[in-house]
């Protein structure tokens, strides 16, 4: 323990929530039984306040993935215009030629 941020993650470890807690360092973090209310203790105050309502205020910046379609569409298009690519240079060398 120590520090003076709180960094909440999710199960893949990906960062949810990054709170700063003031000057002093955390001693000790306790959850609730639904993981959802915490009490932060720093040196001498007691921060309490409850994980979906701070998600709520600061929701995490989810990256979409991309799905198996659009790979297989990204996929075909790279293939389709490197064909067209050279397709365009064996003609422009038949006719330099």
């Amino acid at each position: 323990m120590g520090g003076e941020r709180l960094h909440v993650l999710d199960k893949s470890g990906g960062l949810l929530l990054n709170l700063s807690v003031g000057e002093a360092p955390i001693h000790v973090i306790s959850l609730s039984a639904d993981a959802n209310s915490v009490v932060i203790g720093t040196g001498g105050d007691l921060i309490f306040f409850s994980l979906e309502e701070m998600l709520r205020q600061h929701p995490p910046k989810i990256e979409a993935k991309p799905t198996a379609f659009e790979k297989f569409f990204a996929s075909v298009s790279l293939i389709i215009t490197l064909s067209l690519i050279g397709t365009l240079f064996l003609i422009l060398k038949r006719k330099i030629s």
